[in-house]
């Protein structure tokens, strides 16, 4: 037989929680977009940091705007005149289908339970918004009192509107989050086929509680051939599907019986679609925790969140200056893209000064939740994603106590700019530059869309005659220690070897080095206070993995690594970063800022003006030596990136070497999971989907393994690369793969890790395998790292060098060479 389903779906739907004294309990209500208008002077930053907590957290379940209105808008002298002023702006705000509240102190006394309720009692009266309205010194307005639907008081005290703003954002979230999560499918499904679903259920009764309101109706149907009873299985399968508003949730097994327990939740966002084999990526990156037993979490940094926030303070004064004057005019955007700072970041200090307001920008950009260019994997993990959240998060509230916002909005920043260009009447629009092609492409992009938008002639700064009513794109360099501009030589003109760029030959023909030949710039000092912004409505909240369509990474062991400029700010291991700098276990080996540095939150020439200050504060040792070392070898990348273009990205690499590479997917996934058979490869490879960090030793060992033992191509570990790392940058994590794989600019082709050699000298006790691999633990360290039959089969031989004792089991694996039935192939271009 054939099974329908008709199926009601409102806009948006909430449950009030059981068990209140409310008369909504157990019923499904309407959630109406809420407004909150409110008096006063301007709030300080402390109230507007929790204010702006709580509406993020409440945009989760429903749009909400914050509108403040200056009291005493017209400066009238008179108390009446001026709230009648008060009135008519806040009249203006509201729309005749508006639900108003009034928040006054003659109004009905009423508790949380009835502050829910009357949330409830909005969602059905048809109205399109709920807006609550705080007053001013001296009240409400005639009009705006006459045209309340209810008026309300939160206290018997005395509230002025900054406290009163605290307590009803909190107040609505105390019961929309907690008690709006969750829908019966009651409160979604009419179903009028007892006749053909009864029969499945074999005689039990299947009751559902009454809607609480009429929903609009839209109509879904599904069908599903239901031969036998289990067949219901397909059937709820198929539900998500009604809508991408909805997602179905079991709470039992399959089983027939289980239609009543099925529950729905929303999604303030329609949730991307995900194939199956983007899914079974993120299960393989997540499957190694799960296999775990527990084991410390090291967080890194190991601060708390008040004492990052204490340091960060005390640099954010040590890089202050009051001496920078503004004289610009205007409005000027800053686009922040992979520099989610405030310290040193040019962009921002040129936005400054060139406007009278600055608009803070971030583009979530769709394009990085895609996939990867040749073998589809996903761009960005959900352990990358998060740590962007919180960068993101970081971001705002650091300069949010500096006076601005953080505008987030969703979309491709060559359709976004351009718009809020034309809205704002923004003169430029200033930026990090980039130098890989992907990143261009959008800064072209950009350009283009910013030169379609005309503006008005007071708008737009005259630079000269040459100056035009188009909104300028200005992009700056950024993104290393040394300038390019500053560079003894230019970037086609870049040694291809690093020791070569380190130690160069001068046109004299004498031989002098980047150090001493170079000076870096000394950090960007900005004023305390940047404001003030534009005036906007709704700022945007931070992006949560659920819109990326991703879940929460669960970091069972290792390392967990804190986004953001404060966590940065946080690490201080100079003292021993050289003897630590190859370690492969704990949270103290290796300085671990590469995180940062990746995403912007840190910028080089900070961390080398702060070696500098290390220095002469306590002790010049090997570590402030090889800090500046490491540093240096990631401005060599950038600018190899600079010089070569996409043939970094290419098969061949830049030197487009011929070499017959194999795609076998089998070899491939056996190196991504972790089940190589070879300790040290396994171990890396699990920490690296557990934590998304792996060591600078680490990397170049799995490299090797990957393209010289397996044969595989060594654009598919890049690309995994790519999805996993907390600290990927396409400069240094396709310059290092070619570097491994041989094609890149050094002379040495065949660049090779044994992995006995390394297992010796990094962990001789074998204490990191055992980490992440638990199971070897009952060996004997000597065994640790080459445990033979004891551990798994190993997928391929060595090709130099074997760590199990009996090197003629596996003939036929070494006969196989390294070419492994997979398909071969040629380059391609990106």
């Amino acid at each position: 037989m054939v099974v329908m389903l008709s199926a009601r779906l409102p806009t948006i739907n909430y449950a009030l929680p059981s068990g209140r004294d409310c008369k909504y309990t157990g019923q499904a209500v309407r959630a109406l977009p809420i407004r909150i208008i409110s008096i006063g002077k301007k709030r300080s930053e402390g109230v507007q940091l929790v204010v702006d907590e709580y509406i993020e957290k409440l945009k989760l379940y429903c749009s909400v705007e914050d509108a403040h209105i200056r009291n005493n808008p017209k400066n009238a002298r008179d108390w009446r005149a001026q709230v009648d002023h008060e009135d008519s702006a806040v009249m203006d705000l509201i729309r005749s289908d508006d639900w108003v509240v009034l928040l006054d102190e003659r109004g009905k006394d009423i508790g949380s339970e009835q502050m829910a309720e009357l949330v409830g009692d909005a969602g059905n009266t048809g109205a399109s918004r709920l807006s609550f309205c705080i007053g001013g010194p001296y009240g409400h307005g005639k009009r705006l009192r006459e045209r309340a639907d209810v008026s309300v008081k939160l206290s018997s005290m005395v509230l002025n509107h900054q406290i009163a703003i605290v307590v009803l954002v909190e107040q609505l979230y105390r019961y929309s989050p907690s008690s709006f999560q969750m829908i019966t499918l009651s409160a979604l499904l009419e179903l009028s086929l007892s006749d053909l679903v009864q029969p499945m259920f074999e005689g039990k009764s299947v009751s559902f509680p009454p809607l609480a309101y009429k929903p609009p109706r839209y109509e879904f149907k599904l069908s599903a051939t239901c031969q036998q009873p289990n067949s219901l299985k397909l059937f709820l399968s198929l539900f998500p599907l009604i809508s991408q508003h909805c997602m179905a949730v079991l709470h039992s097994s399959l089983a027939p019986y289980c239609l009543k327990k099925l529950i729905i939740l929303p999604f303030p966002y329609p949730k991307p679609t995900i194939s199956t084999k983007r899914l079974n990526l993120f299960q393989a990156m997540s499957s190694s925790s799960k296999s775990q037993p527990s084991a410390p979490v090291y967080k890194v940094p190991g601060l708390d969140p008040e004492e990052m926030d204490r340091v960060a303070d005390q640099t954010f004064q040590r890089y202050s200056s009051s001496s920078v004057k503004r004289n610009g005019k205007g409005v000027a955007v800053v686009w922040f893209r992979n520099d989610l700072r405030v310290l040193d970041n040019e962009a921002l200090y040129k936005a400054w000064i060139s406007s009278q307001e600055v608009l803070a920008v971030y583009c979530v950009d769709p394009r990085l939740f895609g996939s990867t260019h040749y073998f589809g994997f996903p761009k960005t993990g959900a352990l990358r994603a998060q740590f962007l959240i919180e960068c993101l998060a970081d971001l705002k509230k650091n300069l949010m106590k500096r006076g601005l916002n953080l505008l987030i909005q969703h979309g491709k920043p060559e359709e976004i700019l351009p718009s809020l260009a034309k809205v704002f009447g923004v003169h430029t629009v200033y930026a990090q530059k980039e130098t890989c092609s992907e990143e261009l492409n959008v800064e072209r992009l950009v350009r283009k869309g910013l030169q379609r938008v005309v503006l008005p002639s007071s708008s737009a700064q005259s630079s000269g005659p040459s100056s035009t009513n188009n909104p300028k794109l200005q992009l700056l360099w950024g993104t290393t220690m040394y300038h390019i501009d500053d560079l003894p030589f230019n970037t086609l003109s870049l040694p291809d070897v690093y020791t070569q760029f380190l130690v160069f030959i001068d046109d004299t023909e004498n031989s002098q080095s980047i150090e001493a030949k170079c000076t870096v710039r000394g950090c960007i000092k900005l004023p305390a206070s940047l404001g003030p912004p534009p005036s906007i409505g709704d700022w945007g909240c931070v992006p949560s993995l659920d819109q990326f369509g991703l879940q929460s990474p669960n970091v069972s062991k290792g390392m967990k690594f804190v986004g953001g400029e404060s966590a940065a700010l946080g690490r201080d291991l100079l003292r021993i970063y050289k003897h630590t700098r190859n370690g492969m276990l704990g949270p103290d080996y290796s300085t671990k800022f590469s995180p940062w540095l990746a995403s912007g939150s840190l910028s080089p020439r900070f961390i080398d003006e702060e070696v500098k200050r290390y220095e002469k504060e306590r002790q010049a040792n090997d570590s402030t030596y090889w800090v500046s070392f490491e540093l240096i070898w990631r401005d060599y990348f950038r600018f190899l990136s600079a010089k070569y273009g996409n043939s970094l990205f290419h098969l061949g690499g830049p030197r487009n070497v011929e070499h017959r590479w194999s795609q076998d997917k089998i070899l491939f996934e056996s190196w991504r999971d972790g089940r190589t058979g070879y300790p040290l490869i396994d171990a890396n490879m699990k920490e690296l989907s557990t934590t998304g960090f792996m060591s600078n030793r680490g990397r170049q060992i799995v490299c090797s393994f990957l393209v010289r033992d397996m044969g595989i191509d060594w654009r598919m570990g890049a690309e995994w690369f790519e999805t996993c790392l907390l600290d990927y940058d396409p400069c240094s994590n396709y310059g290092n793969w070619t570097y491994g794989a041989g094609v890149g600019n050094d002379p040495r082709e065949d660049r090779y890790f044994s992995i006995p050699k390394q297992a010796r000298t990094y962990d001789p006790e074998g204490e990191y395998v055992v980490y992440w691999l638990p199971q070897l633990e009952s060996l004997t360290k000597e065994e640790r790292n080459f445990p033979g039959r004891a551990y798994m089969k190993q997928v391929v031989p060595l090709k130099f060098g074997n760590t199990s004792r009996h090197q003629n089991q596996d003939k036929a694996l070494a006969a196989r060479g390294t070419n492994f039935g997979g398909r071969q192939t040629k380059g391609q271009r990106r």
